[in-house]
């Protein structure tokens, strides 16, 4: 349950607004970074000679379970073995050969059954030291972690609370560290992570063309208002052709389902493209067509009049107002005909393939309300890049204060004062999205696209 009541608390006014919540009654509630976590922060100029001390030193040493968390796969990778290299000294035996009591990396470059192995290892006792990306630790829920380790600077407080909350759940002392890059190599690279996802209007043009497709609803003898369609459209296809990647691209259309005037609802995605083969020629397709007015459809549409056909299958479901579930189902089910209480095959094969985006889309949209929708998708890509900026500039001056300018300064004992100070500063800023007055604010300068 702690890492729902942390997500709870993260909502402000303006989230509770937008999730439709009224009062902030029945809002399960809890206090980020609780008191048994002892934070402390510095800029060491070598940071691999600064961690590898770290973890001797007497904050971090009898630490059996401790998680370092990186940026990169390959940094990962990098640490851990040199962690293992520097700690050759230090035995224990594992459970096993191909895993390491000292360090192991865990990214999501890994092959599953290595991720679960690691996982394992870790929960059990058996690996003292993760080194890993962001992709460790959903879900984990290991009580005795003892030491938590940032070699990179997260990119706002949301992804450190919820990082440094993975230690001490058991209530018992836990310490945290983060290392700031004293030449500005994390800054640059968070600044790049959010150039990465700024998308120009051209684009998202491509996109809308692609989501709203035109209809007939407006067309007819009596015009109807337009309330939606079924569209979908190639996953790989779409992810090539914007340049973008997948979750981006779910994102943009989360955004356009927040829209006003409700013009698409996101659903779950499915597989677009349907194989039809028929071994024993055109004449049994066109017969089983007969009886399946999908397959009718498709077979009005193939010019060539084959024995296979290749078509979307949400198409054919717009083109006869059918759920693309059930043409599916109907589909699917011409493979096989009951003859004397008997089931036997029918000789026609029907395959689904290429996983594609989902939405259910207005077609009646004017050009004007297009141009609005655009401008609607760009302001909210817009207002996004510049709330990461903003939240990056806060991180950063949060840390840059509170921060002191070796490890060697909370080797042995953190400061207390220091620690709490920033935890104070923390969850003011889950209320306000703010800093206090005497912590100053470093520009942190995003170049516009």
């Amino acid at each position: 349950m702690r890492p729902l009541r942390y997500a709870m608390n993260f909502i402000n006014a303006s989230k509770t607004r937008e999730l439709g919540i009224e009062t902030e009654e029945g809002v399960i509630k809890d206090i980020p970074l609780p008191d048994n976590l002892c934070l402390s922060i510095s800029r060491d100029e070598n940071k691999d000679q600064a961690l590898l001390e770290l973890l001797k030193s007497p904050r971090f040493r009898d630490s059996n379970a401790t998680l370092i968390y990186c940026t990169r796969r390959d940094e990962c990778e990098r640490l851990a073995t040199l962690i293992r290299t520097i700690n050759q000294d230090i035995t224990k035996p594992s459970s096993s050969k191909r895993l390491s009591w000292h360090a192991e990396s865990y990214h999501a470059g890994m092959s599953s059954s290595r991720r679960k192995q690691v996982q394992k290892a870790f929960m059990c006792g058996n690996l003292r030291i993760v080194v890993a990306t962001v992709a460790f630790g959903m879900g984990i829920n290991k009580r005795d972690i003892r030491a938590v380790i940032h070699y990179n600077m997260p990119k706002d407080f949301e992804s450190y609370v919820q990082e440094v909350g993975r230690a001490g759940r058991d209530g018992m002392l836990a310490h945290c560290h983060l290392f700031l890059d004293s030449k500005g190599k994390d800054l640059n690279e968070l600044r790049r992570h959010i150039y990465s996802n700024t998308v120009d209007r051209f684009v998202l043009r491509k996109l809308l063309e692609r989501v709203f497709i035109e209809c007939k609803c407006g067309k007819k003898e009596e015009p109807v208002k337009c309330n939606g369609h079924e569209v979908a459209f190639d996953c790989n296809d779409t992810i090539h052709a914007l340049d973008l990647p997948e979750e981006n691209i779910y994102t943009l259309l989360c955004y356009l389902e927040l829209h006003p005037n409700k013009l698409i609802k996101v659903l779950t995605p499915v597989y677009t493209n349907c194989k039809i083969q028929s071994y024993k020629g055109v004449k049994a397709l066109h017969a089983a067509a007969k009886k399946c007015p999908p397959l009718a459809v498709a077979c009005a549409m193939d010019v060539k009049k084959t024995a296979t056909l290749n078509f979307n299958v949400v198409e054919i479901a717009r083109t006869i107002s059918w759920d693309s579930g059930v043409v599916k189902n109907q589909l699917k089910n011409m493979e096989w005909d009951k003859a004397n209480d008997k089931w036997k095959k029918t000789g026609i094969i029907v395959d689904f393939s290429n996983l594609g985006f989902r939405v259910c889309a207005r077609g009646d949209l004017t050009p004007s309300e297009l141009d609005e929708a655009l401008d609607y998708l760009y302001k909210r890509v817009d207002d996004q890049e510049k709330r990461a900026a903003n939240q990056l500039e806060i991180v950063y001056s949060a840390l840059m204060h509170f921060s002191v300018e070796k490890y060697k300064e909370v080797e042995e004992e953190y400061d207390k004062e220091k620690s709490n100070r920033l935890k104070e500063v923390i969850r003011k800023y889950f209320e306000c999205e703010e800093l206090p007055e005497d912590v100053p604010l470093k520009k942190v300068e995003v170049s516009k696209r």
